[in-house]
């Protein structure tokens, strides 16, 4: 089989798998307000926010596919915008803090004046993938860290967590396509691409992602782009 090929049966057996456990339980909340409906009740809330939430979690996932879809055909649109990341990080890290208010800390460092040249939509939603991922796998309740730093040619922001830390051998293989971390399988879904197509991000601005980690003192991801200069 040629590696396309076997590329493709991997996508299509990644997808099908991922998409019918995400519909499951949608179908059973539709299931419910059937039910409901049938007996001239109303659909309890709860049911209506986790039908909500399963559509939200099915309509990522097809982006995922999509975005992976579009880089593999020679890459993404993208704008070249200078962006402010100060204001970016600041932004995402109100929002994010907002999101998680009540069973996790977000600390954001002081932000400092940095500009980068290239898509603002695309750099957060790397940064986005950071975050959502500390949340996943730190522990319950423990902070995380945003910051923001600046050398004389280069950016760099990072997302520091408190979780179990990654081993070396793992490190070097996050960030290639369909990695999914060991034992992570059955615990989150996605098709192990959005820390590849971070990457891929990173290189369409010039730039570079990576982790640095300590099995038992948690990992930081981070984000570097040339550094634009200041309108």
């Amino acid at each position: 089989m040629r590696e396309d090929d076997e590329d493709a049966s991997l996508t299509l057996a990644a997808a099908a798998h991922e998409l019918k456990n995400a519909l499951a339980p949608l179908a059973l909340r539709l299931a419910r307000f059937e039910m409901a409906a049938k007996a001239g009740r109303v659909a309890p809330l709860d049911d209506v926010r986790a039908a909500r939430a399963e559509v939200r979690r099915l309509a990522g996932l097809v982006n995922e596919l999509m975005d992976d879809a579009r880089w593999r055909e020679g890459g993404a649109a993208l704008a070249h915008d200078q962006v402010d990341l100060g204001a970016l990080m600041t932004e995402l890290g109100a929002a994010t803090a907002t999101a998680w208010e009540g069973r996790r800390t977000l600390f954001l460092a002081p932000v400092p004046s940095a500009f980068a040249r290239g898509d603002a939509s695309r750099l957060r939603a790397v940064v986005e993938n950071f975050l959502d991922n500390a949340d996943k796998f730190a522990p319950p309740g423990s902070p995380v860290e945003l910051a923001l730093s600046c050398a004389t040619r280069t950016v760099r922001v990072a997302v520091r967590d408190h979780g179990p830390g990654l081993p070396r051998e793992e490190q070097a293989r996050l960030f290639t396509r369909f990695y999914r971390a060991p034992g992570t399988a059955k615990t989150t879904r996605g098709f192990g691409l959005g820390l590849y197509l971070c990457r891929e991000i990173a290189h369409a601005h010039g730039g570079e992602v990576g982790v640095d980690s300590v099995p038992g003192s948690g990992a930081t991801f981070w984000l570097e782009l040339p550094r634009d200069r200041e309108p």
